[in-house]
């Protein structure tokens, strides 16, 4: 059984359209309902009291997500557990294909579907706008089990996380320091690596996703105003205690947009990552080039920290003039990349040299320049 947890704040329409897409789509007596209510005042709460598959928690004031989670987490039953935002709209064998990749290997610990309004990595860009009934028709068609498109990553985002009940019981629940909210699902999921289990992204699964229903639902456009502000000053604050916390660079939550566009001639390459800070890097070539040869070199203690309990291609921390990871691997790469603004390196004529070194005739060499992405073969 599935313990599916669901927050609710004043999206009492959400909510409902959220449960009934859960009733219609998943098989009855595999999952429970555990809502917990952050003292709406919309009504939510009478509504989900009288529901009679809910196990409702009902707050006095609101707590935020982490701790209301945690709440969820602390009376769960089921042998995993699901975090699942009010304002979405599951899908046709949604939980069914969830669960198959969860339980597809031991060392899968969490999982979690693409949507329509997501962090890059989760979002798939879609053309039925918020028609319901053209988004389950696209659903019908795209829901099918396929593991070629399970992929690796760094994080998954908590609007749809599954996890297995051990990761509760090994790292606990969520920091609720994050409260209200924001940045718990990267902590959460950079604990669920460290202690040893890997994260799938399932681009065969697709659920639909309204988006921050609950952060900003003003009615005037002064009051909306505000909510974002106060909304974009959430984000800016976890995430520097996300990033203090782990003694990470904020570079490395950026996304490299370029990166999706690479197009080498081989589907095999040899490829070598240079002086890589993004946390999302290494799995974007790995998803583009799966049969590839990947390195990622960096002298980052707190990169190579946080990457190495699952990471999908070979680390080698050292500094680019240590000339030991170089033996045997002159002229050996197709391509070599390297994650920094050249003209900001002072040494940029000795590190070119090296990279020219290391890479095989005909090869080519791709770098930032200013707000430029330049290019060269060998």
């Amino acid at each position: 059984m599935t313990s599916i947890i669901i927050l609710s704040y004043n999206t009492i329409e959400l909510t409902k359209l959220c449960l009934q897409s859960i009733r219609h789509f998943t098989e009855s007596g595999s999952y429970e309902l555990i809502l917990v209510d952050n003292a709406s005042t919309d009504g939510s709460g009478e509504w989900l009291a009288a529901q009679p598959d809910v196990r409702l928690i009902a707050n006095r004031e609101n707590v935020g997500f982490p701790k209301g989670c945690n709440q969820g987490m602390e009376v769960a039953c089921g042998e995993d557990i699901l975090l699942l935002n009010s304002d979405t709209v599951v899908t046709p064998r949604w939980l069914e294909q969830l669960k198959r990749a969860l339980y597809s290997s031991p060392k899968v610990g969490a999982v979690g579907p693409v949507t329509n309004k997501c962090a890059r990595m989760q979002q798939l860009t879609v053309n039925y706008g918020n028609n319901l009934d053209d988004m389950l028709t696209m659903a019908e068609n795209f829901n099918h089990v396929n593991p070629a498109k399970w992929e690796l990553t760094f994080k998954l985002v908590a609007f749809c996380f599954l996890f297995k009940r051990e990761i509760y019981e090994k790292i606990g629940g969520l920091d609720e320091r994050f409260a209200p909210g924001n940045f718990e699902d990267d902590d959460y999921s950079l604990r669920l690596r460290l202690a040893g289990f890997q994260l799938l992204l399932l681009r065969d699964t697709f659920i639909h996703h309204f988006g921050s229903s609950s952060f900003v639902q003003q009615k005037s456009r002064e009051e909306w105003l505000r909510a974002a502000e106060a909304y974009n000053a959430l984000l800016t604050r976890n995430e520097r205690f996300f990033l203090e916390k782990w003694k990470l660079s904020s570079n490395m939550l950026n996304y490299n947009l370029w990166l999706d566009d690479l197009s080498l001639p081989t589907a095999t390459p040899k490829i070598l990552l240079w002086e890589n800070e993004y946390l999302n890097s290494p799995y974007q070539l790995r998803r583009l080039y799966p049969q590839g040869e990947i390195e990622v070199m960096t002298d980052s203690a707190g990169y190579a920290r946080a990457m190495a309990p699952d990471f999908p291609v070979r680390l080698i921390t050292a500094d680019y003039r240590e000339d030991f990871w170089l033996q045997g691997k002159e002229g050996y790469y197709d391509c070599a990349i390297y994650r920094k603004d050249l003209l900001k390196v002072p040494e940029r004529e000795d590190l070119l040299q090296v990279i020219r070194r290391a890479i095989k005739p005909q090869g080519s060499y791709i770098y930032e320049e200013g707000d430029r992405v330049r290019a060269f073969t060998v």
